[in-house]
C-alpha cells in the first residue's frame, strides 16, 4: 500500500474527531498505521496517543458525572479499541489508557529521534515537535514517571528555548518534583519570554511558596491578578496563603473575590470547588478563646449543612476534589477544639460523598466477591495468602511510618502476602524508615497524586484487606477510601480520629443502592487502652466499625538515640531554671492550658515553659498574644510571660535530646503525644498527662498503664498543676520516675504481641461479613 493512502485514513481520522465520531477516529488512525508498511508515519501515532491520552482518560474519569450521550461515546471508543489495533486492547482504566497512550508517543519520538539523529532537520517541518514533547510530558506526568517527564521537557526546552509552553510546563514538573531551584530559572526564563503572562506570574508564586518566599510569591500573584483580573487561581492561592498563616478574615476576601469571578464567567466547576473552600476556611490553627473555638465550630457546620442542602446537579458537582481542600486542609485542625468530631467529619464526608461522583468506584474483582466462609475455602484450595496492602503519603521518618513499620516489617509472610503503597511519592521522602518499609513488602507501589490513577493501581491488586495509615492529612489519602478498593479495609490511627467516610452515608447521600458497590472505611483499629473510661460506648464517635485491640497496636522501633554531646546551652536554655517542656505542635495548645500554665509558674517561682517554635512565624505570634492577653490576668503578668521560652526546630535525634534535658514534659491537650511520647519515654522524662481533657485516644495513659506508673496520669486541672511541680521541682521526685519509666520502658518498643493481634484483627474481618452499620448508626 502506498503513504498516499496511509495519509488519506489519517486525515480521515482528524475529520472523524473534528467530529466527535471518536470511535471512528481511532478505527481510522489504526487503518492507516496498518497501511503504512514501513511503520515510519509519527503523525499518526501521534493522533493515537492523543486519543488515548485525552479523549478516552476525560471519558473515563467522568465517572457517574458522565450524560447518555458521553457513555454512549466512551462504550464505543473502548470498543474499537479493543477490536483494533495490534491484537486488541482491552482498557478498564484511566491508568491503562495512559499507558496505550504512552506506548504510541513513544514509538512516533522514537521515529523522530533516529530522522533527527540521521541528520533529518526537515521532519520538525512537519510535526510540532515542541508540542508533541509537551503532550507526551503530560501523559507521563499523570502517570506519574517524573524521570520521564524531566527527559520530554528538557527536550522540549531545548528545540524550543523560547516557547512559553514547553518553559511552563518544566516549571509544573520541577515544582511537583521539588526541583524547586530548577523550577525558578525556567519560570524567570519565562517570564523573559513573556513578562506580561499573568499564568507564568501565578506558576512563578507557587514555586516561591514552596521556597517559602511567600513575601515574594504573594507580590508574584498580586502581579498576576494585576494583569488578569480575572485569574481567580491567583485569588485562591492568595486565599491559601492568608489562611496558612490564620489570617481567616484575608483567606475570606480572596476566596470572595475567587468565587465572583468564577461565577462572573459561569465556570460552575471552579464555583463549586471554591464554594467549599470558602466553607472551610473557618477553622483557625491557633484559638484565641473558647469563645473563638465555639464560633468557628459554628461556621464551619453552618456553612457545609448549606452546601449539602444545595441539589446534586452538574454545576453543584465537584469534579475534581484535590482542588477544593483550601486552607481548611479537610478540616484537619478541627480535633484540636477539644470535642467529639464525628459529625463533623461526617458532615464533611457527606458533601464529598453527594457533589464528587468521580470518587465513587468499585474495583472490579469485587464483581465476583463471595461470602466469607466461601472465600475462605477458595483461598485454601488454592493455597493462597491472604493479601494485605498498607497504604500512606507519610511512611518515611514522620509519626505515621514509625507507628506502622514495625507492624509491616513483621507480619507472617508464610501467611500474608504484603503490598506497601507509597501515596505521592518523591525521592524526598526515601530515608531509612521508607527503605526498611519498602524492602520488607513482597511487592511496592509508588503512587502519584493522582485519585484516579492511584485507585487503579490499587485495585489491580485484589487485596483481601487495605489498611490506611491515616485518612485526613492527606487530601488523595482522604478521598481514597470512598471508593471500594478491597474486601475489607481499615484505618490506624496514624490521625486520631474517626474519617467519618462511612459507606451507610455513601448509600444515602451517593444515592447508591448496592451497599456492596459502595466504598467508606469498614473498620478503625484502636486499642481498649486507647478509648476513654468516661466516654460511654466508644463506636458512638466512630462511623467506622470500631476493632478494639488489647495491646498498643504499634510494633514501635526502639527510638533512636538523643544526639551526643547537646547540652541546655545547645539550645539557649538556661541551665539554672526548671524547665517544663511541652515539645509538641503549638496548634495543639488549647486556650484553656494557658491557665493551667499561669499556675504552675506561680507555684514554682523557678519554672521556665518551653515550647518549640512554629512551622510558620505567625503561629508562633498568634500564641504569644494569646498568652500575653490571659498571663496580664494576673498580678505578676510579665514575669510569668518572661519565664515562656521557644526553642528552635529540631531533627530527630536533637529533639530526643530536648526532651532528655528537660525536669517534666507537659503533656498538652485536648491532643497530646503519641510518637512523640513513645520517644520521649526512652530517655525516661517524666510526662505529666491531662486525662479529662484528652478528647482523642489516650495514648500516653496507655503507655503509662503498660508500664504500670500511674500516678502522672492527672484527672483534674489541680492534679495536673500539682504533678508537673512536683516532677518538675523536686530532683528526688524526678530521678525515681526516671529511674522506674527507663526499667520498664521497653514493653512499649517490638512488642510480638502486637503483631499477633494484627493477625487476629486480619482473620477476623475476612471471616466476617463486611460491616455496613454500627452501634453509632443504630443509636442516630
Amino acid at each position: 500500500m502506498s503513504p498516499a493512502m496511509s495519509n488519506l485514513w489519517n486525515t480521515k481520522g482528524v475529520i472523524y474527531k473534528g467530529m466527535g465520531d471518536l470511535a471512528m477516529a481511532l478505527k481510522s488512525f489504526d487503518t492507516s498505521i496498518i497501511l503504512d508498511e514501513d511503520q515510519a508515519n509519527y503523525n499518526v501515532l501521534y493522533n493515537v496517543a492523543n486519543v488515548f491520552h485525552y479523549n478516552l482518560v476525560d471519558l473515563m474519569e467522568l465517572g457517574e458525572g458522565a450524560g447518555a450521550d458521553e457513555e454512549r461515546v466512551l462504550r464505543d471508543l473502548l470498543d474499537e479499541a479493543k477490536n483494533g489495533g495490534e491484537g486488541g486492547r482491552v482498557i478498564v482504566s484511566s491508568e491503562q489508557a495512559l499507558k496505550e497512550a504512552a506506548r504510541y508517543y513513544q514509538k512516533a519520538d522514537d521515529i523522530i529521534t533516529g530522522i533527527l539523529s540521521a541528520g533529518g532537520k526537515r521532519v520538525l517541518e512537519t510535526i510540532d515537535y515542541v508540542n508533541f514533547l509537551n503532550d507526551f510530558a503530560i501523559g507521563m506526568k499523570k502517570l506519574d514517571d517524573s524521570a520521564a517527564v524531566a527527559r520530554l521537557l528538557t527536550k522540549a526546552v531545548e528545540y524550543g528555548p523560547g516557547d512559553l509552553t514547553a518553559r511552563g510546563n518544566i516549571v509544573v514538573a520541577l515544582h511537583k518534583m521539588n526541583l524547586l531551584e530548577d523550577a525558578k530559572h525556567h519560570s524567570l526564563k519565562a517570564i523573559e519570554i513573556s513578562p506580561t503572562n499573568a499564568h507564568v506570574r501565578h506558576n512563578y508564586g507557587l514555586v516561591l511558596q514552596k521556597l517559602e518566599e511567600t513575601e515574594e510569591a504573594a507580590l508574584q500573584w498580586l502581579r498576576a491578578i494585576e494583569l488578569d483580573p480575572l485569574l481567580s487561581n491567583s485569588m485562591a492561592s492568595l486565599g491559601h496563603l492568608e489562611g496558612n498563616k490564620g489570617n481567616l478574615t484575608g483567606a475570606k476576601h480572596w476566596y470572595d473575590k475567587a468565587l465572583d469571578v468564577a461565577a462572573s464567567a459561569s465556570n460552575w466547576d471552579e464555583v463549586a470547588s471554591l464554594r467549599l473552600q470558602l466553607a472551610t476556611a473557618v477553622i483557625p490553627t491557633i484559638y484565641s478563646s473558647n469563645e473563638h473555638i465555639r464560633t468557628a465550630r459554628s461556621n464551619y457546620i453552618e456553612n457545609l449543612q448549606s452546601i449539602l442542602a444545595l441539589q446534586p446537579e452538574s454545576r453543584n458537582f465537584l469534579y475534581d476534589p484535590m482542588t477544593t481542600t483550601g486552607s481548611g486542609s479537610l478540616g484537619y485542625y478541627i480535633i484540636y477544639q477539644g470535642f467529639d468530631d464525628i459529625e463533623l467529619r461526617r458532615l464533611l464526608a457527606n458533601v464529598y460523598w453527594k457533589f464528587a461522583p468521580s470518587l465513587r468506584y468499585f474495583a472490579p474483582f469485587l464483581a465476583n466477591e463471595r461470602s466469607p466462609l466461601e472465600e475462605k475455602q477458595l483461598r485454601i484450595q488454592e493455597q493462597r495468602k491472604i493479601k494485605i496492602g498498607f497504604h500512606s503519603a507519610f511512611f518515611f521518618r514522620h509519626s505515621v511510618g514509625l507507628l506502622m513499620e514495625g507492624v509491616i516489617m513483621n507480619i507472617d509472610r508464610s501467611k500474608y502476602h504484603v503490598t506497601v503503597f507509597f501515596q505521592n511519592y518523591e525521592e524526598a521522602m526515601v530515608d531509612e524508615v521508607f527503605q526498611r518499609i519498602g524492602s520488607s513488602a513482597d511487592a511496592v507501589f509508588k503512587l502519584p497524586s493522582v485519585i484516579s490513577v492511584s485507585r487503579d493501581i490499587i485495585a489491580s491488586q485484589e487485596l483481601d484487606i487495605l489498611v490506611f495509615g491515616e485518612a485526613g492529612m492527606d487530601s488523595v489519602s482522604y478521598f481514597l477510601p470512598f471508593a471500594r478498593l478491597a474486601k475489607r479495609t481499615a484505618v490506624f490511627w496514624g490521625h486520631a480520629l474517626t474519617t467519618g467516610i462511612a459507606n451507610r452515608d455513601g448509600i444515602e447521600y451517593g444515592e447508591i443502592k448496592n451497599a456492596r458497590e459502595v466504598g467508606g472505611i469498614d473498620y478503625f483499629v484502636s486499642s481498649k487502652l486507647f478509648e476513654r473510661e468516661t466516654s460511654g460506648a466508644p463506636q458512638h464517635r466512630y462511623a467506622e466499625t470500631l476493632y478494639l485491640m488489647d495491646g498498643m497496636t504499634t510494633h514501635f522501633t526502639t527510638p533512636l538515640e538523643a544526639r551526643e554531646g547537646m547540652t541546655r546551652e545547645s539550645f539557649g536554655l538556661p541551665q539554672d531554671k526548671n524547665i517544663y517542656l511541652c515539645p509538641q505542635t503549638l496548634y495543639k495548645l488549647h486556650p484553656d492550658f494557658d491557665s493551667l500554665l499561669i499556675r504552675i509558674l506561680q507555684k514554682d517561682p523557678n519554672a521556665a515553659v518551653v515550647f518549640p517554635v512554629a512551622q510558620r512565624t505567625e503561629w508562633t505570634e498568634e500564641l504569644m498574644k494569646r498568652m500575653v492577653g490571659n498571663f496580664r490576668s494576673s498580678e505578676e503578668g510579665q514575669d510569668l510571660t518572661n519565664r515562656i521560652l521557644f526553642v528552635r526546630r529540631t531533627d530527630f535525634r536533637e529533639f530526643i535530646a530536648l526532651a532528655s534535658l528537660a525536669n517534666v514534659i507537659l503533656d498538652p491537650f485536648p491532643v497530646g503525644g503519641g510518637r512523640s511520647s513513645l520517644e520521649i519515654f526512652s530517655t525516661g522524662s517524666p510526662i505529666v498527662m491531662a486525662y479529662h481533657r484528652t478528647n482523642i485516644l489516650q495514648l500516653n495513659y496507655a503507655m503509662y498503664k503498660s508500664m504500670d506508673i500511674l500516678e502522672l496520669v492527672c484527672y483534674t486541672d489541680e492534679d495536673y498543676v500539682d504533678a508537673a511541680v512536683r516532677v518538675g521541682s523536686n530532683r528526688e521526685v524526678e530521678a525515681e520516675l526516671r529511674s522506674r519509666i527507663l526499667e520498664r520502658v521497653g514493653v512499649l518498643y517490638e512488642n510480638e504481641g502486637v503483631i499477633a493481634e494484627w493477625e487476629k484483627f486480619f482473620e477476623y474481618a475476612l471471616d466476617n461479613e463486611r460491616p455496613v452499620s454500627n452501634a453509632y448508626f443504630d443509636k442516630v
